[in-house]
């Protein structure tokens, strides 16, 4: 639970601010449940949120991600809170004018009189003036009632959509699925990726930050990115840990040329270039691929790294030229990014996962026609679905005889060794490192070339 100590919450806002914060958050919410816009790109691009200043951003944020991670538990305590418990709540933006405030209430400490009397203020706004009533007497019940119904919710299985949850138990059975819903709903932690690892405890130290097992830092205190030590020099960038064990399997040095399919927004690439590789980044989109422009221009790597725009499964290296190592971070369904991604789980359907697989399926085609005779290929996605991972390689080697598996070997993923399946490969949990505040759902297959 992200709880906000009382006091704070009570004197955050002041009108107007009180209501714009609010009103913001139920209209991100509506345009990413309702129109299927992705949050992060909402979050970047949102005009209306941008022009509110740092502090009522940041309550916006915790306000939406927390709405979304706790979505099955917020909308199951608005159906026990109405007289009606099958009474259909509309129009849309009143159900999602409900979420912002039950949110507040139930998992943020809000105190109520804030929280129920922006709501019913912001009816005015919606153009729902005659239900101001309807509003205030279902929130005063959750303001009553609403934390003690949290103790009798089955909140994995209402937080996961029951087509995920169902594949999950498909995969990994019973007790891992609903650790791993439960994994799901933990707020996670900011990971950084030291360019100089040498100067690791330097860093752990001056950012507050603990060293992770696999050589990466774990910042557990918030704060604008921006303004951290050592972001402007580009000594560090942000990179989740299991995003961040693909590119070392590769194990990069000065003097390879390597292919990064799918490169955007760049931490893998970075990864690379740090070790003195030259980098081929190619990705399909130009926005994103502006994003990794100016993340090798603010780490200093500009000059390792090759910009390519391009579609993964189709291009070509000029002259035909082959690669001896090639990274492919697939475009996925990303169920392994929850905890930071909450609104993936909403947003994709199993027909996704279908169409993203044979996405997968192309790119790895392709990837193995770059591929140079004994070189070596490492696959990741941040996917949880088999379909994506260890189905996707299995596929791959039935078919194609000239590709074998190259085992990861422990000491390569130090605390992270249980993750380790019966072929060597690497499949993450998100409820791996308890004690270390989770890690994200990824799945790694490092395979060579025989000829």
């Amino acid at each position: 639970m992200c709880a906000m100590d009382s006091a704070d919450t009570d004197t955050l806002f002041s009108p107007p601010d009180a209501l714009q914060s609010r009103y913001v958050a139920l209209t991100l919410l509506g345009q990413c449940l309702d129109q299927q816009k992705p949050l992060d790109q909402l979050l970047d691009n949102d005009t209306a949120l941008l022009r509110l200043d740092s502090r009522d951003r940041a309550f916006v944020r915790a306000i939406v991600l927390t709405a979304l991670r706790h979505l099955g538990q917020v909308d199951d305590i608005i159906r026990r809170s109405v007289e009606r418990p099958d009474q259909k709540i509309q129009p849309a933006h009143l159900h999602h004018l409900l979420r912002v405030a039950v949110t507040q209430l139930v998992f943020l400490d809000v105190p109520p009189h804030a929280a129920v009397n922006t709501a019913v203020d912001i009816c005015d706004r919606l153009g729902l003036m005659r239900l101001k009533g309807f509003v205030n007497a279902i929130l005063r019940r959750v303001a009553q009632s609403g934390k003690a119904i949290t103790g009798t919710q089955d909140a994995a299985r209402l937080n996961t959509p029951s087509w995920l949850l169902e594949s999950w138990i498909k995969t990994y059975g019973l007790q891992v699925a609903i650790k791993t819903c439960e994994a799901n709903m933990i707020e996670p932690d900011l990971d950084l990726t030291i360019r100089d690892q040498s100067q690791l405890a330097y860093w752990a130290e001056t950012l507050g930050a603990q060293i992770l097992p696999n050589g990466t830092l774990r910042r557990y205190d918030g704060g604008a990115v921006p303004d951290f030590p050592g972001f402007s020099a580009g000594t560090w960038w942000v990179q989740e840990a299991a995003a961040s064990l693909a590119a070392p399997l590769l194990k990069p040095q000065a003097g390879d040329v390597i292919l990064d399919m799918c490169a955007a927004p760049g931490g893998k690439a970075a990864q690379l270039a740090a070790s003195g590789a030259t980098v081929v980044a190619m990705d399909r989109s130009a926005s994103r691929m502006r994003l990794l422009r100016d993340n090798m221009a603010r780490l200093g790597l500009e000059e390792l790294v090759t910009q390519t725009i391009a579609d993964a499964a189709t291009w070509r290296a000029a002259h035909q030229a082959q690669f001896t190592k090639i990274l492919i971070d697939a475009p996925c369904s990303a169920t392994g990014t929850l905890r930071r991604q909450p609104d993936t789980a909403w947003l994709k359907l199993p027909q996704d996962v279908d169409r993203l697989a044979a996405v997968q399926a192309r790119i790895l085609e392709n990837a193995v026609a770059l591929l140079a005779p004994g070189g070596t290929l490492v696959y990741c996605t941040c996917s949880l679905q088999a379909a994506e991972g260890e189905d996707q390689i299995a596929a791959l080697l039935a078919k194609d005889k000239t590709m074998i598996r190259v085992p990861i070997q422990p000491e390569e993923v130090p605390g992270l060794t249980d993750a380790l399946n019966v072929n060597r490969e690497l499949r993450i949990m998100p409820w791996m490192w308890p004690d270390l505040g989770g890690v994200d759902g990824f799945f790694i297959s490092r395979l060579r070339k025989l000829h």
